[in-house]
């Protein structure tokens, strides 16, 4: 089946329908019709990671590996079906690629704090960036620089860094 340049809308569709099944379908669809299209490569891993698939999305990130330019993009996305699939060690190395990449990914901080593998040096970067205020990496960060606070049995400056998270997600 050829989708064409209607498998965007159709995949739209089927998500506002909440179709999970439907839109893993087209995005297999879209891929086969492209296959070079790393985008496309990381919406299929994403459908199947959201009908519990997180093996295959990982797999597919791994083989998008091989072929794409380092990312710091595929390093997230690889530690968080990593996490998916309790391989924490694998989620934390993938993470902190994914920090060393691109310092001010948030979200990937986060991954790397809940894996537990934070450090000193991570405090420093994370109370930089905070310091910075770069909405973007924001609410990622200050998760991530809570759950260094809390580790050390920091309780109110854990919690007011979490507060400061959840009021920039707003």
């Amino acid at each position: 089946v050829s989708l064409g340049a209607q498998g965007p809308e159709l995949m739209q569709l089927s998500l506002a329908l909440a179709d999970e099944d439907v839109a893993l379908e087209i995005a297999k669809a879209v891929h086969r019709e492209t296959p070079s299209n790393h985008r496309h490569a990381f919406i299929l891993a994403e459908r199947y990671s959201r009908i519990g698939r997180s093996d295959i999305a990982l797999q597919i990130i791994e083989n998008l590996e091989r072929v794409a330019p380092a990312n710091p993009a595929l390093d997230y996305f690889k530690a968080i079906y990593s996490g998916h699939l309790g391989k924490l060690d694998d989620a934390a190395a993938s993470a902190r690629r994914a920090v060393q990449g691109k310092p001010d990914f948030g979200d990937a901080w986060a991954v790397l704090a809940a894996t537990g593998q934070s450090s000193d040096a991570d405090q420093k970067a994370l109370e930089s960036l905070i310091k910075a205020s770069a909405p973007h990496a924001l609410p990622g960060a200050a998760y991530a620089l809570g759950a260094i606070y809390h580790d050390k049995n920091e309780s109110d400056r854990a919690w007011a860094t979490w507060s400061k998270a959840n009021q920039s997600e707003r």
